[in-house]
């Protein structure tokens, strides 16, 4: 087995969020299975095997199909994997004939998975053509690289048959994230055939592997899939560098109001109160009370959150805490009724940089259109007694929201926590802030919030 090492990064940690990174398999062979990763699963990670059951798997070395040695030799490697490895399972090929776009998801990535990946290989039989550009694409899209390492390993025993350009598609991907990476297993590949594929490694820091029989198909996988586990890294350490338990009987001479109406706020009995004034919410309408800090957020990593419960009878509550400069310059994590006839309960992160906006979202409970359907009632009972946590979360330039339930969630198969996914910010205006009301009608919205703490995340 020949082993060209152009940049070994098997190990190589995110250069922001400092996460273990994800790993991901890909056995393309334009006649041996490809392995490649696809959804993201909760464990950083996570491998997805994406094989290739193109035709020319059929071919035989030493008396046995390339499939048939695949079929062996990845049971092998998966028997040995730790039940902690999430793994998964795409395929292309496999399906029909000359079809280039012969590509599914057989296996979902999940802890302990593996046998249910070795029970759909055993079950393939190879039939079509090699979209292995096209798989190396999704595969990384799935692993959604833009934001987050991929690893993709590429086991080949041919090249591209689909017209994809596999170099052209590597120097891509790695202009766009330089966390990711492909290593390249040519199985039975000629020096030419291996060049044509090798690139996909050298393009990216990966590594190339020649491999002529079983064994060196075992070793080979061994090397990329059975890595030894990774130590965990240490949990963040959260410090509280600023917090108000609006203990007074009035805001501290750390706030400032902006858009200030004292009908509709007040500080008692160890709570700040914020009732609707004006319909909005911090970069829509325009709210009342937006209540800001005087002081600047800290460089670095942190989270600013507020502890609240609340009466969220509007259809559009909401409840905003972040960073605001001005409706044309914030980042905020918000949570909020959608006010639509699906009584969707919404967690949102958001920026708005010079009036342009993105943001990402997730559902926290949903009505009874959906699987996290919920009994409305029960839920605002809930988040009046008992609350819960919003947070906005800083980690190098990557910003995300939290929510965590305090010991209840909005029904059995909700989490104690829900986060979205991030949102990327250069620069981050604005001063920390929090607002609560609705953001429109004219229903009354009651937040009471029980502290706002700032930590700084080391």
């Amino acid at each position: 087995m020949e082993v060209i090492d152009r940049s070994t990064r098997l190990s190589r940690l995110h250069p922001v969020s400092k996460r273990v990174r994800t790993a991901t398999v890909a056995l393309c062979c334009a006649a041996l299975p490809v392995f490649a990763t696809s959804a993201v699963a909760q464990d950083d990670k996570a491998i997805m095997l994406v094989i290739d059951a193109s035709g020319s798997m059929r071919g035989k070395i030493n008396g046995q199909t390339k499939m048939s040695i695949a079929k062996t030799r990845v049971a092998d490697v998966l028997g040995k994997i730790g039940a902690n490895r999430a793994i998964g399972l795409m395929v292309y090929g496999h399906r029909r004939t000359g079809d280039c776009s012969d590509v599914e998801q057989l296996v979902a990535p999940e802890l302990g998975a593996a046998s249910a990946v070795v029970n759909a290989v055993r079950g393939l039989e190879p039939r079509g053509k090699t979209p292995l550009a096209a798989t190396v694409q999704r595969a990384a899209d799935a692993l959604q690289y833009r934001s987050r390492d991929a690893t993709v390993v590429v086991v080949t025993d041919g090249i591209e048959s689909c017209g994809g350009d596999p170099c052209q598609l590597a120097r891509a991907l790695e202009s766009t994230n330089t966390a990711f990476t492909a290593h390249v297993v040519g199985f039975g590949l000629s020096k030419a055939q291996g060049a044509a594929v090798s690139c996909l490694a050298e393009n990216t820091g990966g590594v190339y592997i020649a491999s002529n029989d079983a064994d060196s198909l075992t070793a080979a996988l061994q090397q990329v899939v059975s890595q030894p586990e990774l130590e965990p890294e240490p949990e963040p350490q959260a410090t509280a560098i600023f917090e108000d338990d609006f203990s007074g009987s009035a805001l501290s001479e750390n706030w400032e109001v902006l858009n200030e109406d004292a009908e509709v706020y007040i500080v008692e009995d160890g709570k700040l109160l914020a009732s609707t004034g004006a319909a909005g919410m911090p970069g829509y309408g325009k709210p009342n009370n937006i209540f800001r800090l005087k002081q600047d957020a800290p460089r670095g990593d942190f989270d600013i959150s507020v502890n609240f419960t609340g009466e969220l009878q509007s259809r559009k509550a909401q409840l905003t805490v972040g960073l605001y400069a001005d409706p044309k310059n914030l980042v905020t994590a918000e949570v909020y009724r959608s006010g639509n006839s699906n009584n969707e309960l919404i967690l949102r992160v958001r920026k708005i940089i010079k009036g342009k906006k993105a943001d990402q979202r997730v559902r926290v409970a949903t009505g009874s259109c959906c699987p996290r359907s919920f009994d409305m009632v029960d839920v605002l009972k809930n988040i009046e007694t008992k609350g819960g946590r919003l947070t906005l979360q800083r980690r190098g330039r990557k910003f995300s929201a939290r929510i965590d339930w305090n010991g209840w969630t909005p029904n059995a198969k909700s989490p104690a926590s829900v986060t979205t996914d991030e949102v990327v910010v250069l620069r981050a205006p604005g001063k920390p802030a929090f607002n609560a009301g609705s953001w429109g009608g004219k229903e009354t919205t009651i937040v009471y919030a029980d502290d706002f703490v700032i930590s700084s995340i080391e």
